[in-house]
C-alpha cells in the first residue's frame, strides 16, 4: 500500500496584520503558519509516507521575500532528507503571468532537489 500526504495553500508570507517574534523577527501570523507547516512535515515523517504532494500557493505573493522562501525550502528538505518523494505543483499564487520569469517554488528544480 502506497502512504500519501497531500496539501495546498500554505500561503506562508500572509502577514498582514500582528506583531512580531522577537525571537525570528517574523510576523506571528507568519509563525502560526509555519507551525502548520511543521506538523504537515512531522506527520509526514512519523507516518513513514511514501509520497507528499503539494498541490501549490506556497505564498501569497507570486515574488516571496528570501527569508519565506528559506523557512519553507528548510520544510521542504527536510522532507527530502527523509527519503520522503515530494511532489511540488504551482498554483496561480506561485506563477508570474509574465513568460519567462520564474516561479515562487522553481528553486527546487532549479537546485535538482529530488
Amino acid at each position: 500500500m502506497v502512504k500519501i500526504l497531500h496539501f495546498a495553500d500554505a500561503h506562508i508570507d500572509m502577514a498582514n496584520y500582528g506583531r512580531h517574534d522577537p525571537e525570528s523577527g517574523l510576523p506571528m501570523r507568519v509563525m502560526d503558519f509555519l507551525k502548520s507547516l511543521d506538523e504537515i512535515v512531522q506527520a509526514a515523517i512519523d507516518e513513514q509516507v511514501d509520497l507528499v504532494i503539494f498541490a501549490g500557493d506556497a505564498y501569497k505573493d507570486r515574488s516571496p521575500a528570501p527569508t519565506y522562501q528559506r523557512e519553507w525550502g528548510k520544510r521542504i528538505m527536510q522532507l527530502s532528507r527523509a527519503g520522503i518523494q515530494t511532489l511540488l505543483l504551482t498554483g496561480n499564487h506561485d506563477i508570474s503571468p509574465a513568460t519567462g520569469r520564474a516561479h515562487a517554488i522553481q528553486e527546487f528544480e532549479t537546485l535538482d532537489v529530488p
